[in-house]
């Protein structure tokens, strides 16, 4: 039987509780083998890379080698953390020389062979059907799949959050905007645009009647949920739109409505759902 140990040290800490905490509910409701304690060093996010490679990699592969040294597989609970860390191991796996300068660097053994694995994916292997109480037959959603949709498609099954949410009942509406630039990474640098960027991903699911937005990823739920009253300002609209993480959503599909467990007690956008 396959181990995993659960990475929650998200790059986004104020916003790692609709993640982690729903997937700590999941994997106890589910009794999956998951060990929750680890000696995990924070994901600097994939916007370090260009800014500070090695630093990058070598937590990265820190992270990798821990798992590794346990025999463990690392589960993710979202988009961010997930595509940083393969984005370490594939470049260790073909680059000689920053393999040779991350192991001279690193304070541990480098030992990156460890399978990475996204919870979306482990999920699908559970009987999710027989634990529902509140189907959401009666709710549209939009998702955003992110700008790293396309390095996603290449890790892993991309529509397994399109199948998590089939399986409770929600009608996906379609959305023009599901892989734009979200200015997360703009922030900084021109406020402006970036709050241009997300009201016009935010509007697009709001105007396609979308009840909420499905977000996969740390860095884009805390842009879109900390800022969406800026960002509805710039853009002149009322969006008020709540976002939800394909996790959550099964949780309330089984009846969990406690705001803790769902983390919904760190939303800025209150979900007005339950």
């Amino acid at each position: 039987m396959k181990n995993y140990i659960l990475f929650d040290k998200l790059c986004e800490e104020s916003y790692a509780a609709p993640f982690i905490q729903s997937a700590k509910e999941l994997i106890s409701k589910f009794d999956l083998p998951i060990k929750l304690e680890n000696n995990f060093k924070k994901d600097l996010g994939i916007k370090t890379k260009s800014l500070n490679t090695t630093a990058f990699h070598l937590q990265n592969a820190y992270n990798l080698s821990i798992a590794a040294h346990d025999n463990f597989e690392i589960l993710c609970v979202e988009d961010s953390s997930f595509v940083s860390l393969n984005l370490t191991k594939k470049a260790l796996e073909t680059d000689e020389k920053l393999k040779a300068d991350i192991k001279n660097r690193l304070s541990i053994e480098l030992n990156c062979e460890v399978k990475i694995t996204h919870i979306n994916e482990l999920l699908l292997q559970e009987d999710i059907k027989s634990a529902l109480k509140h189907p959401f037959s009666d709710f549209q959603a939009a998702i955003y799949k992110g700008v790293n949709a396309l390095e996603l498609e290449r890790l892993t099954d991309t529509s397994a959050t399109c199948k998590l949410l089939d399986l409770v009942g929600i009608k996906l509406v379609k959305t023009f905007t599901c892989k734009d630039n979200d200015g997360y990474e703009l922030q900084d640098a021109n406020r402006q645009i970036a709050n241009r960027l997300a009201g016009t991903i935010l509007l697009d699911a709001f105007d396609s009647a979308a009840d909420f937005l499905v977000l996969n990823d740390v860095r884009t739920f805390s842009f879109f949920d900390s800022k969406q009253k800026e960002i509805a300002k710039e853009m002149g609209r009322d969006i008020n739109l709540p976002l939800l993480t394909p996790l959550q959503v099964i949780l309330l599909a089984m009846g969990i409505h406690e705001q803790q467990k769902l983390g919904l007690d760190t939303h800025k956008v209150k979900v007005t759902l339950i």
